[in-house]
């Protein structure tokens, strides 16, 4: 007479189980984390609980995706090697023979970006001058340094701003024109 096993695995990706002890001693924990964190002072207590948090998570999405590829079956896509290599050879031909794709072209920056660079540069330099001048009593030397500083922050995130813009704009103009291009082909009824 068969009997049922004596040990059914449960599902892993349940809530997990845990027992007095474990809570105990989880509290625990709290507390002295609690207590460091009073003793560190906030910019550390927050670095501290991150870190933690960071360790925590990367541990339970481990277990969890450990146990998801063990639950898996992987079914074999190929029957034989002879099938494997005849797929990989008319992938390899199609390659060979396809244009190379956009993303591989090189391009130039557009006459746009150095004037969206010197823009940013310019507004840049400004605020960080008037922020300066407005809230500390900082002297010209300073003033110069912080004008410079925000000069170069201006043109970082100008020529990012001017760029994402380009590449969108690009993008839009592209998807567009193959869009009408491909509506607009001609029948071969005639």
């Amino acid at each position: 007479m068969a009997s049922a096993p004596m040990f059914e695995p449960r599902d892993r990706t349940a809530l997990p189980q845990f027992t007095l002890r474990t809570m105990f001693a989880a509290i625990t924990l709290i507390g002295v984390l609690l207590a460091l964190e009073s003793l560190l002072g906030p910019i550390a207590s927050a670095v501290l609980v991150s870190g933690l948090a960071l360790i925590g998570l990367h541990v339970a999405g481990n277990a969890l995706g450990t146990t998801l590829r063990d639950r898996t079956t992987v079914e074999k896509p190929f029957q034989d090697d002879t099938q494997f290599l005849d797929v990989t050879r008319s992938a390899i031909q199609s390659l060979a023979t396809a244009p190379p794709p956009r993303l591989s072209q090189r391009t130039r920056l557009s006459w746009l970006s150095p004037i969206v660079i010197g823009a940013g540069a310019i507004v840049g330099a400004w605020l960080a001058a008037d922020i300066l001048v407005e809230t500390t009593s900082a002297h010209i030397p300073g003033i110069v340094l912080g004008s410079i500083s925000g000069a170069v922050l201006g043109g970082v995130f100008g020529f990012l701003g001017g760029a994402f813009l380009e590449m969108t704009l690009a993008a839009w103009w592209q998807a567009t024109t193959s869009s009408k291009s491909t509506d607009a082909e001609p029948s071969s009824l005639d």
